[in-house]
């Protein structure tokens, strides 16, 4: 039997506040049902590699939510995350703010189907889960379902490749949010020597470490300066 301090609760609890974030009871209920059909889900269909339930809770979900600080706040900003996959960090992001107005992308049918239910069983219905796939210079999905005010991705391209897929469906002063690892330095390099440099510019980036594992993360903020 695991101790109380074992528990999928204790670990996004005590990982919320290792990450200084403050997440409401309905949002740590609603995340915990989340963790619980994700693992009943990933027995049938690829959403997840295999992991402990401490591994999951810190690299899914208390990853997903370092963006939380980062995000708009305005109530009429629009909030992308392209290549959703099983929900992250888009889907988690939302439980913890739902004023949040979110558009999940995501191309595969069973894992668009896995995003519907999780939304249904948490009693979501303000939020939009497109199953599609965006493509470079896809003005086509811009004009039906954008632009957006603040746009992120997990796993999708490196930053000169997903701020070259995003510059059409961002709205100007737009903010992207790129999640990367400790090579990050490398990926903002190879993209200050490309075309979209000049679209957009770095206004802040924040290295930090997962509570449990200490895993190093960087969060990338930049910020759509032209339309051009």
């Amino acid at each position: 039997m695991l101790s109380e301090s074992s528990t999928p609760r204790s670990w996004l609890v005590n990982g919320t506040q290792t990450l200084g974030l403050n997440l409401s009871d309905t949002s740590i209920e609603q995340l915990l049902v989340y963790f619980a059909e994700l693992k009943k889900w990933s027995k049938k269909i690829n959403l997840i590699g295999q992991a402990s339930d401490q591994s999951i809770i810190e690299n899914h979900f208390l990853d997903s939510l370092t963006l939380l600080p980062l995000l708009p706040s305005k109530h009429n900003d629009r909030f992308l995350d392209i290549g959703s996959g099983a929900g992250f960090p888009g889907l988690v992001l939302k439980i913890a703010a739902p004023e949040l107005n979110t558009t999940l992308v995501e191309p595969r049918q069973k894992r668009v189907a896995f995003l519907k239910h999780i939304c249904r069983t948490v009693g979501m219905a303000d939020i939009k889960v497109i199953c599609s796939r965006i493509h470079k210079n896809d003005t086509n999905f811009s004009s039906t379902h954008g632009p957006f005010s603040c746009i992120t991705s997990r796993a999708v391209a490196n930053v000169k490749e997903f701020l070259s897929l995003t510059a059409p469906l961002c709205s100007e002063g737009c903010i992207v949010l790129c999640m990367k690892g400790p090579q990050a330095d490398i990926e903002v390099e190879e993209w200050q020597q490309s075309e979209s440099k000049h679209l957009f510019s770095i206004q802040e980036t924040r290295q930090f470490q997962l509570p449990f594992s200490h895993a190093v993360r960087n969060l990338i903020v930049f910020t759509r300066t032209s339309r051009k």
